[in-house]
């Protein structure tokens, strides 16, 4: 990396076409953000950050000023597109590990007419292992929600709890205390298995979640795959995607999803005849081909864009059930 992400830090919030002026330490609810790191005399990164769901609009308004504020520091700076899932470690280094992101638009506990924060009930589900791959994601507030394979931070006006799946690892759970600690309450760890009611009556009751075995391994020697079937080329073609998540499944082609016990095929709502007729075959072809020598009679699950089970949602991290709509999400660091 450049540097460790400690330096001089200035954040704006893409709105109405513009750039807005957030302080890291008063307003710190951002929507698709936008940062410019000082390296040295002259040296300057102008990170653009664009939220999952921002409009066409708000991405071109980021690129745009962008290129303006390159041009105010005389063209010293280094312009980075960044996509939300898709942070590079010094992105990550500058917010130490307390990388927050909220759905909604421009919102906040500061005030005025923002509305649209995260309200006095929430949950974030935590994923990575240190400060320079650990993210906070607020997730339906819900059992439905839970993933073994995750740790999960709830917050409430009176308690914050820290839900620890049977599968995460002791580096995510320091992560999770971590995002924590932005609540003055001290946070109770809960394990896997030995819920109280208590907790179970904050989520609304229990219900059936991502609990498959595979998820509750700490450590796999057979990590999840995930390979793009496509013949938008003119030719069938099978990618592997590496450190996928759930924007990289495209909804204009077939999916294929090796999990070693099962291998699920997805289909994209906007998927033609060709890719959905070749795709079983494909997966049958992947089995007998695979030099670790699988059973040829594993499994084959196929599965539609919308109508994915936990036992496929689960190897995703963060499923957001309202990926595919028009929606927006807002970033909150703490930079402090």
């Amino acid at each position: 990396m450049v540097d460790d992400g400690s330096g001089e830090v200035e954040v704006w919030r893409v709105q109405d076409f513009d750039l807005v002026a957030v302080d890291k330490v008063k307003n710190e609810q951002l929507s698709y953000i936008f940062l410019a790191g000082k390296l040295g005399i002259n040296n300057y990164l102008i990170y653009f950050w664009l939220g999952a769901k921002s409009s066409a609009d708000e991405q071109g308004t980021a690129a745009l000023k962008a290129v303006e504020k390159d041009d105010e520091l005389g063209g010293a700076a280094v312009q980075i597109r960044v996509v939300q899932n898709k942070e590079p470690p010094h992105f990550m280094s500058m917010f130490d590990g307390k990388m927050v992101v909220f759905s909604g638009g421009k919102a906040g506990w500061s005030g005025g007419n923002n509305n649209d924060g995260p309200g006095d009930k929430y949950m974030l589900q935590v994923r990575g292992m240190s400060k320079l791959n650990s993210k906070a994601v607020q997730v339906e507030l819900r059992a439905a929600s839970l993933n073994s394979n995750d740790v999960f931070v709830i917050f409430t006006k009176t308690a914050v709890y820290i839900w620890a799946g049977k599968g995460c690892t002791g580096d995510e759970r320091e992560m999770a205390k971590l995002v924590a600690s932005r609540s003055p309450r001290q946070a109770t760890m809960v394990f896997e298995g030995q819920e109280k009611d208590d907790f179970w009556k904050v989520l609304g009751g229990k219900e059936e979640y991502a609990h498959d075995k595979r998820l509750a391994a700490e450590d796999s020697t057979h990590p999840p795959r995930l390979f793009q079937l496509s013949n938008a080329s003119g030719k069938f073609t099978c990618v592997a995607i590496p450190d996928f998540v759930q924007s990289d499944l495209v909804v204009e082609d077939v999916m294929l999803l090796d999990a070693w016990d099962t291998i699920y095929v997805w289909i994209g709502n906007e998927a033609n005849k060709q890719e959905k007729d070749e795709a079983t075959r494909v997966a049958i072809e992947y089995l007998k081909t695979d030099p670790s020598g699988r059973d040829e009679d594993t499994p084959i699950l196929k599965i539609k864009q919308g109508f994915e089970p936990p036992s496929f949602t689960g190897f995703f991290g963060v499923w957001d059930r309202e990926l595919w709509s028009v929606s927006h999400f807002y970033l909150k660091s703490l930079l402090s």
